[in-house]
């Protein structure tokens, strides 16, 4: 395996960690955006 294979794999590897911090963020996000809106909804 050359030097050029690792690196590909590592960048691959940091770009779908990444994509999974965004994920995760933007469900996060949706959920607490969606319990603030059935809160404000029970409580109005």
């Amino acid at each position: 395996m050359s030097h050029i294979d690792i690196d590909r794999r590592l960048e691959q590897a940091q770009r779908a960690e990444f994509n999974a911090i965004c994920y995760l963020a933007v469900a996060l996000f949706a959920l607490i955006l969606s319990v603030a809106l059935f809160a404000w909804a029970i409580w109005a």
